[in-house]
């Protein structure tokens, strides 16, 4: 059996052969464009994880230094009661200071006070003829203010004054404390 094959191509023959070789370029270029995108992704994932990773080291820094200040201000505020017990022991008709920052932040003695921790630092005051004399900052949120009264009132001080500071003190914007300091502060 012999069969004769004709070796001259058909032009629909060489046309389906380029058309097979064209499909299977653009099928191995799609696979390769698909693996470059997958890998692109991946990273892109994985820079990702780790700048979520690296903010929750941020947040826990951030957390540890908020609580190690808190228990620095804890430790100074428990020594300035122990240290000056005797100096905070109520003698009958003893004013008290006390000023309120434009933030609310309470200064007692010249230290800053949490409110948290004001109540124990006025517990040893406990005579009702002591006062407190609060010098608040002309744009301090009057919370702040009853913040503060209400601990006063917690602790047994019942006599709560205010005191002004001058016309020129506040023309100045000084502060509230130097100007209380300095004697020009006026009870009202």
């Amino acid at each position: 059996m012999n069969y004769d094959v004709d070796r001259n191509a058909s032009p629909t023959g060489t046309a389906i052969v380029i058309t097979l070789l064209l499909a299977l370029v653009v099928v191995t270029g799609l696979i390769v464009a698909g693996g470059a995108a997958l890998i692109a992704f991946q990273s892109r994932e994985a820079r990702q994880q780790a700048m979520a990773a690296q903010e929750q080291a941020m947040v826990a820094a951030q957390r540890a230094h908020q609580e190690v200040e808190l228990s620095r201000q804890r430790d100074l505020a428990a020594t300035a009661a122990t240290s000056s017990k005797s100096d905070n022991a109520a003698v009958p008709g003893d004013k008290i200071k006390l000023s309120l920052d434009v933030n609310g932040s309470i200064q007692l003695a010249g230290s800053e006070v949490p409110l948290a921790e004001l109540q124990n630092q006025l517990a040893g005051t406990m005579d009702a003829r002591t006062a407190v004399v609060l010098v608040v900052h002309r744009q301090c949120l009057f919370q702040h203010v009853a913040n503060v009264m209400s601990v006063c009132r917690e602790t047994g001080i019942t006599d709560i004054r205010f005191a002004a500071l001058k016309q020129r003190e506040i023309a100045a914007d000084s502060s509230i404390d130097s100007a209380a300091e300095e004697g020009h502060v006026k009870e009202r």
